[in-house]
């Protein structure tokens, strides 16, 4: 369905709306004088995310890759790679989970010459001038770490403490060497170190989570990137003075100051742009727009920053575009794109090596891999790689060559070619008119925890799965099993997350910011779980778009929230606490979500929602929009005395049959739409991918007992939803996600569901001979991914298949071995 049929199809919308929503989705002009399309899918997806036969490699997302240049593994999550002055060497600090080191690569050989483990780490880095010291922040352990560097070796040198709560991130040198800028993420400050004696110089409050700093050599000033409040603050760099704050656009992350110091770039992370900041005035001069579709919604994610001083050229990575824009920024203010060049995935680094070559890691690495049945000979960077999701992604680094403007120019077609947003197919028109003409009235969308399709479905023939994974088959789950026989069995939809951390921002508001992205890996693991903040308690981690009940708001739709992102945090009175502004009125007050997964079961959170939808049918005022944390299936371990793991997914089973039971002997069925997904896949493993995920669509217009081969993204569900509501996308990846029109029919099916009841007792009970039950009672289970995921999964396993069971083998990338 092109763009203008899609207007036309929400005649409710005012003029002003339906201008808005055109400059989403219809197509505009590219400055490359390259045709730009409207946001579109491709008619017949691949089946499954992997190498395609032109050299691509599909992501799981639904977007391709096809990085330029020679691609070295890496592993781990590289997050900031740096230059070493007058010499091929670079050095990277990589976070991910499990897996913190610091890499020396060469860009001659093009080869990782060194890698030195660490505890914890955190985005920041910086060589000396002389070339002989490395700083590494060490991010939880608040403090800088020190290195010697000599002939592309590092050798320890002891660190720099800092206070409490610091949590160290991004890292600045002065020309000389002598004071080390620090960005004290959680500590809402900048701080001055000497070099010489590592003693504090001063420390200085700034916004709110400072990403990283620059110093202007012109000006004498140190300007720091504030991620919370969308502003760069100015100081004196010799005494810490504030000078001012400047609004730029929103989350600002990585800063870029030329060497004469008269600019500053500032990266935009969550608005498609990067501020070009006059150091003299103090004051934005221009806001270059990096996303490969002009105008677009947010989800460039413009997260790096590079710079050609020679012949004035800025790079700047798109992390969710999978590229690099690059620009002539010769004319102040009058910055011209001049073309994109290719990545893998999700990059988060760029320098520029002496030889020439752009340096560019990528924090995902290749592509994404099964986490079952092994792969023969295959061989892992990081030894501990459990199948666990956290470990599954691992990051590369690719040399590319400068190109000329006609290699340029054939990348920027490949980076094209590779973008949904761009793509010049689109798929058939949807069976059923969609927005206020739409016979689809009212939608449900329940949100569940953590489980893969092999998990839930493994057993079921009809679709592409493998027993030999499934954990919670037909017996402990009949009505999934019967929901997915009765209407769809879903067995190709992939998960654009991998935790929960970013699983809740991905199905509400179909994009996940570039801190949480970059953060959740390190906090999940070793001393950065003591640390982690609670990001679906905190605002400033919240999408700058909003989430799906902010659009529902936005468009006069009625909706209502049970327990998703209604927070025991900050609630009073015995009452939950509403996370945003929109929800306020909007939710239950006493139906809890994941924050509360052991205080209430899945059979009380129907109850409550079952009695409060009685209200709605007696008085016909049913919200349109309704979305249900069902968390049970996350499970608690086998901690003594509560729930065994296949108990709570038996429960909620039952609760989410009950759910659907009810609605389709209500008045509401005939013009009703029902969603069900996890919200990531982490807890398990999957033969296909480890972002695979068990999905249900459920409505008296979607077919019956068939099987959907085609390859959906979980951002797919929100994007059917949107349509159905008369909604616009939120974000670049609801706009070009698959709708899942395959399964919806023209003509309604008004059968209702009836409840199946669980072939076990869901009052099975743990013992202390459980497998992992003292583990289980250590552990933080109160609240979904507080416990350490490697563990949890295990005892999930074994205390399903037994004690003597052994783990899934894994499957990763083939990576070699690293020094």
């Amino acid at each position: 369905m092109n763009a203008t049929a899609f207007l036309r199809r929400a005649p409710f919308l005012s003029r002003g709306a339906l201008w808005a929503r055109k400059q989403a989705v219809l197509p505009t002009l590219c400055c490359l004088a390259l045709a730009a399309t409207p946001f579109a899918q491709p008619q017949s997806p691949p089946s499954q995310p992997g190498p395609l036969p032109d050299g691509r490699i599909l992501l799981p997302n639904g977007w391709t890759i096809s990085p330029a240049g020679k691609e070295v593994p890496l592993g781990g999550l590289p997050l900031r790679v740096v230059a070493v002055p007058r010499s091929p060497f670079l050095v990277v600090t990589s976070n991910g989970f499990g897996d913190q080191f610091l890499a020396v690569l060469d860009a001659g050989s093009r080869e990782v010459v060194d890698r030195t483990p660490i505890k914890q780490g955190w985005a920041g880095l910086a060589v000396s001038p002389d070339a002989q010291r490395v700083y590494a922040s060490a991010g939880a352990e608040d403090r800088v770490l020190v290195y010697r560097f000599a002939n592309g070796h590092l050798t320890a040198d002891g660190d720099i403490p800092l206070a409490p709560r610091s949590f160290p991130a991004g890292l600045s040198l002065s020309p000389d060497g002598r004071r080390l800028y620090i960005a004290a993420n959680l500590g809402n400050s900048a701080i001055a170190v000497d070099t010489g004696t590592r003693k504090v110089l001063y420390r200085q409050p700034v916004g709110a989570k400072p990403y990283t700093c620059a110093l202007s050599t012109s000006t004498g000033r140190l300007y720091v990137s504030n991620w919370g409040t969308n502003t760069v603050s100015v100081l004196v760099a010799a005494d810490g003075t504030p000078v001012t704050e400047i609004q730029v656009q929103d989350k600002p992350g990585d800063l870029l100051a030329t060497p004469d110091g008269t600019l500053i770039f500032a990266a935009n992370t969550d608005r498609n742009t990067v501020s070009v900041i006059d150091s003299k005035k103090n004051s934005v001069i221009e806001q270059i727009e990096t996303s490969i579709v002009p105008h677009a919604p947010p989800g460039s994610t413009p997260n790096a920053l590079a710079y050609d001083a020679g012949s004035r050229t800025l790079y700047v990575a798109n992390a969710d575009n999978n590229s690099i824009a690059v620009f002539d920024v010769t004319h102040r203010g009058k910055s011209k794109l001049l073309g994109f060049i290719p990545t893998a995935w999700y990059p988060t680094g760029l320098a520029l090596s002496t030889s020439g070559a752009i340096v560019v890691i990528n924090g995902k690495g290749a592509q994404s891999y099964p986490n079952a049945a092994p792969w023969s000979g295959a061989t892992v960077a990081d030894t501990r790689n459990t199948g666990y999701v956290g470990h599954m992604l691992q990051g590369t680094v690719s040399f590319v060559p400068g190109p000329d403007r006609a290699q340029l120019a054939r990348y920027t077609a490949q980076v094209r070619q590779n973008t949904p947003a761009v793509n010049q197919a689109s798929t058939a028109p949807p069976p059923i008119a969609l927005g206020k003409e739409s016979p689809i009235r009212h939608v449900f969308y329940i949100i569940k925890e953590n489980r893969t399709y092999d998990q839930v479905f493994g057993d079921m023939k009809e679709g592409n799965g493998d027993p030999a994974y499934c954990l919670f088959p037909d017996n402990i789950t009949p009505n999934h099993h019967a929901l997915a026989r009765e209407f769809v069995l879903i067995d190709n939809l992939y998960h654009n997350a991998e935790v929960s951390a970013s699983g809740h921002f991905w199905v509400n508001s179909a994009y996940d910011r570039d801190y949480v992205e970059k953060f959740w890996p390190s906090t999940y693991s070793g001393r950065g779980k003591k640390e982690r903040p609670d990001y679906h308690d905190d605002p400033q981690a919240y999408p700058s778009h909003g989430f799906l009940w902010d659009l529902c708001a936005r468009f006069g739709l009625t909706y209502r929230s049970y327990g998703e992102f209604a927070r025991l945090a900050g609630a009073k009175g015995g009452s939950l606490h509403a996370a945003t502004p929109s929800l306020v009125g909007h939710i239950h007050p006493t139906y809890t979500g994941a924050d509360n997964i052991q205080g209430m079961g899945d059979r009380d959170r129907y109850e409550i929602w079952r009695k409060e939808f009685g209200e709605f049918e007696r008085q016909g005022t049913l919200p349109q929009f309704q979305v249900l944390s069902l968390p049970g299936d996350h499970t608690i371990g086998t901690r003594p005395g509560k729930q065994t793991p296949r108990a709570m997914l038996a429960e909620n089973d039952q609760a989410l049959g009950k759910i659907v039971d009810a609605i389709s002997h209500s008045v509401f069925w005939k013009d009703t739409a029902i969603f069900v997904i996890e919200d990531d896949p982490q807890n398990g493993p999957d033969h296909i991918d480890c972002h695979r995920t068990p999905a249900l669509v459920i409505s008296p217009y979607v077919r019956r007992a068939f099987v959907d081969h085609t390859m959906y993204s979980a951002v797919s569900l929100l994007r059917t939803m949107e349509m159905l509501l008369g909604l616009p996308p939120m974000s670049q990846y609801d706009a070009s996600a698959v709708p899942m029109w395959a399964l919806f029919q023209s003509s309604p099916d008004t059968r209702p569901y009836a409840a199946r009841e669980p072939g076990i007792s869901i009052d099975e009970k743990n013992t202390m001979l459980s497998y992992g039950a003292r583990k289980s009672m250590k552990m933080g289970l109160d609240k979904a991914d507080d416990a350490d995921e490697d563990e949890l999964n295990e005892i999930v396993w074994k205390s399903v298949k037994g004690a003597a069971s052994p783990m899934p083998a894994r499957r990763t990338a083939a990576f070699a071995a690293l020094p």
